[in-house]
């Protein structure tokens, strides 16, 4: 019987410069190149002129960014505020939790 299989891809493409290349990123770029690739086909159907194109094609590319980075802060957020709860310093420097964000004075 095969046992499962676990893959061991490098997340890393190459190196340029010093500078890691990521497949994600790969993948980032080409979506990015091929929405741009809609628009230019697409603009006189769409009734956009080329600036116009660029303007959507950058403002969408900045949108899944920061969109993404918010998700991603979310997410995380969510995770340590489940952890933070669970920690509770002793000694004299514990300190009841009050909430997951709240600054709360170590108890005198």
């Amino acid at each position: 019987m095969v046992g499962p299989w676990v893959h061991d891809i490098d997340p890393i493409i190459g190196t340029v410069v010093g500078v890691h290349l990521w497949w994600y990123g790969l993948s980032y770029s080409l979506g990015f190149l091929n929405a741009h690739v809609f628009f230019v086909r697409h603009r006189a159907e769409l009734g956009l002129s080329m600036r116009e194109v660029y303007e959507l094609s950058l403002l969408i590319s900045i949108g899944v960014l920061i969109g993404g980075r918010c998700s991603s802060c979310t997410t995380s957020a969510r995770s340590t505020r489940i952890t933070s709860a669970s920690f509770r310093p002793s000694g004299s420097e514990a300190w009841p939790l009050t909430g997951s964000f709240s600054a709360a004075s170590p108890a005198s």
